[in-house]
């Protein structure tokens, strides 16, 4: 490694690879990126004493800032057991949500341009559609021709490529990447000709069938199949939407099979194509059979069962995610926010509602005990207060990853009622990862602490 990334590794104790040195040594201060996400964070913001760029209590403890949109959103690594830099996510300022945008700079970024071509782009958490100049596009069509840009990607999606054909391989064999270097470059190619001719979900369908970004991609391609063209109803209609009609109209857009239209719409909604839930469906098994953390997958998976009435997978499903971070949902761009908001989660309050009839969902499930009789308004402090028990007597049995675990949740599953909570809460996770020998882990949220110390006297 040179010095840059020498820098980084001995602040935050990481185990930094040759593709994070190129990153923080020539990629971040040289390159110029098309998409959304142009703003390096610099190795001098990050080896400071309390990093501005580190949001405490919101942004994931376990992440570092990478490169931001100046818009408030960046996009973070994390940290790996192991003290590497591991996945990407995009973490958004407009209330602490996040998703899985790749395993490397190279998908993020890739994600991130796809992204600029998305429909009606006046959605929520999705960027600042009202600073976009009105030749936006022809910009990042011009910023992607960039041969340095397009090198360093196609290199970087065909290592991707090597090392997902053959996981226990350290590195790709020139022959390999080589070959995986001109397929990578071919899909590129053809990625974004689907998107300069307004084929939108062919480009999703081209990177998921790579596995690049998979995981946003998937949640992409589940929006288009759901919502879009409803977004624009949404668009037209909110403005003068009767207050008292705002739930049955946010569960019409769900999924208007399930729920009455509200009678104020125009006859254009009746007209609309029907959504594709077997698309959803699908998407979001695949989803689900590589990890079970991300709630948006399980909500619409648990509700494809639901809506036509197979209860026992429903149930199965649910349960599966409802330990998933409610930030992880997407509820706003899937439009799940219309459940009971008194159990927190789309996938705890259907297992509220379903354990109606199948008691015995409560009575097993310590988790979902607190959920249902959280009813005095107080289960922000009932889960963390969870979270955090279950942490302490984890750590008196000596179980120091189980406690990590547990001190994760009690501040990001539902989030802490106040931001001083995160000053208990990032102390014991950072003896947790020391205790479990995660190094790393110890020193990110050791940082993240630190930010919130410098912040809370300054009062900002």
């Amino acid at each position: 490694m040179d010095q840059p990334a020498d820098n980084i590794a001995d602040r935050y104790q990481l185990q930094l690879g040759e593709s994070w040195s190129t990153w923080f040594r020539e990629v971040a201060p040289h390159l110029s990126f098309p998409g959304a996400f142009q703003s390096p964070v610099s190795t001098t913001r990050l080896l400071r004493d309390a990093p501005d760029v580190i949001w405490p209590g919101f942004m994931l403890p376990d992440t570092l800032p990478i490169i931001g949109n100046e818009y408030g959103d960046w996009i973070c690594a994390r940290v790996t057991a192991a003290g590497g830099l591991g996945e990407l996510i995009h973490w958004y300022h407009g209330g602490g949500d996040w998703i899985p945008v790749g395993e490397n700079m190279e998908q993020a970024l890739l994600h991130d341009v796809v992204d600029q071509y998305r429909p009606l782009r006046q959605q929520m958490l999705r960027g600042a559609f009202e600073t976009l100049e009105p030749d936006h596009l022809h910009g990042v069509s011009d910023k992607l021709e960039n041969p340095q840009f397009q090198d360093w990607l196609v290199d970087g999606l065909a290592q991707h490529d090597s090392l997902a054909r053959d996981s226990s391989a350290v590195t790709a064999s020139a022959s390999l990447v080589s070959k995986d270097r001109a397929q990578a470059e071919s899909t590129l190619a053809e990625i974004f000709r689907s998107l300069q001719q307004g084929r939108y979900s062919d480009a999703l369908h081209l990177m998921l069938a790579h596995g690049w970004a998979s995981a946003a991609t998937a949640c992409d391609l589940v929006e288009e199949a759901l919502q879009f063209p409803r977004a624009q109803i949404a668009l037209d209609s909110q403005a003068s939407l009767p207050a008292s009609d705002a739930n049955a109209f946010a569960r019409w857009l769900f999924d208007s099979a399930s729920f009455p239209a509200p009678a104020y719409l125009s006859q254009a909604a009746s007209s609309l194509p029907a959504q594709d839930w077997e698309l959803a469906k699908s998407t979001c098994q695949a989803v689900m059979l590589e990890r079970q953390d991300l709630g948006w997958a399980s909500d619409i998976l648990g509700w494809c069962h639901q809506r036509v009435g197979e209860l026992t997978h429903a149930i199965e499903i649910y349960r599966a995610g409802c330990l998933a971070s409610s930030f992880s949902n997407q509820a706003v761009r899937l439009r799940t926010h219309w459940f009971n908001q008194q159990h927190g989660k789309f996938s705890t309050s259907q297992l509220a509602e379903l354990s109606a009839e199948h008691s015995s969902l409560v009575a097993q499930d310590p988790y979902m005990r607190i959920v249902c009789q959280a009813s005095d308004g107080k289960l922000l402090e009932r889960v963390q207060a969870f979270w955090q028990g279950s942490g302490d007597q984890q750590m008196r049995d000596g179980d120091a990853a189980a406690a990590y675990a547990s001190y994760y949740r009690a501040g990001w599953d539902l989030g802490a009622p106040q931001l001083e909570d995160y000053h208990h809460i990032l102390r014991s996770l950072a003896q947790a990862a020391v205790a479990a020998g995660w190094s790393a882990r110890a020193q990110v949220a050791r940082a993240h602490l630190r930010c919130l110390e410098v912040r809370t006297k300054s009062g900002g």
